[in-house]
């Protein structure tokens, strides 16, 4: 009660807020967040059609058993040559026995970057994401992502567009969606005409910038009050 604002790092934390008695509307304010890694080593010559990224230390909340059991669907069913990529955890809460999953473990941003590269599609299913900063670096390097319908990830991923989405833990769905995603070609085209808006939308500087227009803006607002003005 006492602050002249909050910051919301995403869109449904800020709408949120705004159901909630305890907060005036007028101090909240939605500023998102913006890409970790290096934008200047985005490249497209390394990319096959048929290798899927995760990436997420925490395997199980970010849906990382779901994806295997997924894969192992599409591999056996839709397409025996796609390629499954886990980077993140320092170790697997299962046993991998599919010669297509390359888990990779944890590993610094400069080497994330040659996955991000070299995949074609990121699959996240977060069964609880506070933001997401993953799928907005997956987008900006080209890659279409599918997520879960909740949280941020339906405002990072337009489902049919640039991604699709998911209800739940139904990993035949998921399976199909993953074969759907690598072998649709105008998606691929959707995320890549849309980079220069991910580099921009979702920069630290686009941060600071909405920051400092709400400091700014509140400023004015007391200093009106003091002169009893408005």
């Amino acid at each position: 009660n006492n602050v002249c604002g909050v910051f919301t790092m995403s869109h449904w934390l800020y709408n949120y807020m705004l159901t909630s008695k305890d907060i005036s509307q007028d101090k909240i304010c939605y500023v998102g967040g913006g890409v970790n890694l290096d934008v200047d080593k985005i490249e497209y010559s390394k990319k096959t059609g048929n290798k899927i990224l995760f990436v997420g230390k925490d395997f199980i909340r970010k849906g990382g058993d779901l994806v295997y059991r997924a894969f192992g669907i599409l591999n056996e069913k839709y397409q025996q040559d796609a390629e499954l990529y886990i980077v993140g955890p320092q170790e697997l809460p299962l046993s991998i026995d599919n010669d297509n999953v390359h888990f990779m473990g944890e590993m610094s941003a400069d080497n994330v970057v040659e996955y991000f590269n070299l995949c074609d599609i990121f699959v996240m299913p977060s069964r609880f994401e506070a933001y997401g900063l993953v799928f907005i670096e997956a987008l900006s390097f080209g890659l279409p992502c599918i997520g879960r319908n909740k949280y941020e990830m339906p405002y990072f991923i337009e489902d049919g567009e640039t991604g699709m989405l998911i209800d739940d833990d139904d990993e035949e769905e998921l399976a199909l969606k993953m074969f759907n995603l690598l072998n649709n070609k105008q998606v691929f085209k959707n995320v890549r005409d849309k980079r220069e808006y991910y580099l921009k939308e979702y920069s630290w500087d686009t941060v600071a910038r909405r920051m400092l227009e709400f400091i700014d803006n509140q400023e004015n607002k007391l200093s009106q009050e003091c002169l009893g003005i408005g």
